[in-house]
């Protein structure tokens, strides 16, 4: 595997995700329910930001939506 598919997979067990899948992407799940794909072919220096930015805000939204769920539930 090659030093930054390794670091990927690394940082997001770091954030909780579990690898789900591998095929041409690799695919993680999270227990919020967020799901992040990167591809494990890396293509320019800024993919390891770039991935980390996006699982934080896959969780982020994840989140919210279990939180306007929530509200909704109230309300009802």
């Amino acid at each position: 595997m090659k030093e930054a598919n390794k670091r990927i997979v690394a940082m997001a067990q770091s954030l909780c995700f579990v690898l789900a899948r591998t095929r041409k992407h690799f695919v993680f799940k999270h227990p919020s329910g967020a799901t992040f794909v990167a591809p494990q072919s890396v293509s320019d220096d800024r993919a390891l930001h770039n991935a980390e930015r996006d699982m934080r805000r896959a969780i982020s939204n994840a989140n919210a939506r279990k939180a306007s769920q929530k509200s909704s539930d109230r309300q009802s």
